[in-house]
């Protein structure tokens, strides 16, 4: 059978049409090297998969990675634990994996302890896990806050804002480039409770 050259242009065009409207659309054409848009710089990034140790806690229930949403549903005596992926509930047991929106996610062991509830997770993924502010909305000397994710080495950090002193407070935010940073901020009217007083109190000296 013989194949016209007007043909064979045709289907190479419709072929290359097609491809064009699957990248538009952000569908992947190459399974090896994905293209994916990172919520943290923004804009597409070849994928470069990378393997996160993630604790997730009472305090700390879900992360990001790349936009997507991985929840702490529950946990029970046995270490099992249910997550909430995108809307997609899970069940792991202990030492089992199961991948779903783009990510590999293994139960690496978890208990429920009352306060010291955790589930740790390790987390295969070519998205970069979202650094996140929770209760302060980010650097606010004035409401205690704790914070989670990546710091400028790559290192999984969560941290809760405490006083360093009677007047000192250690202030954790995500920067605008979704690096986990923190300082020793000076409180005017003192520290409590991990933040400082946005005024003198009453029973305590007026300080200049």
């Amino acid at each position: 059978m013989k194949i016209s050259s007007e043909l064979l242009i045709v289907s190479i065009v419709a072929i290359i049409s097609i491809a064009g409207l699957l990248a538009y659309f952000g569908m992947d054409t190459d399974s090896t090297t994905p293209e994916y848009t990172d919520s943290i710089a923004g804009g597409a990034t070849k994928a470069i998969e990378k393997t996160y140790d993630v604790t997730m806690n009472r305090e700390q229930s879900r992360v990001y990675f790349g936009g997507k949403r991985i929840e702490l549903e529950s946990i029970d005596r046995a270490g099992n634990i249910i997550l909430d992926i995108e809307g997609v509930n899970k069940e792991l047991k202990f030492n089992t994996t199961t991948s779903l929106r783009g990510m590999t996610i293994k139960n690496l062991g978890a208990k429920d302890a009352g306060i010291n509830t955790y589930a740790h997770l390790s987390v295969k993924t070519a998205l970069s896990l979202k650094c996140e502010n929770f209760w302060d909305g980010g650097k606010n000397y004035f409401v205690n806050g704790f914070s989670y994710g990546p710091d400028e080495n790559g290192n999984i950090i969560s941290s809760t804002e405490i006083c360093k002193s009677d007047n000192e407070l250690i202030e954790v935010w995500c920067d605008r480039s979704g690096i986990l940073k923190s300082e020793v901020a000076s409180c005017q009217y003192g520290c409590e409770k991990g933040a400082c007083l946005s005024k003198p109190k009453k029973d305590g000296p007026i300080q200049a």
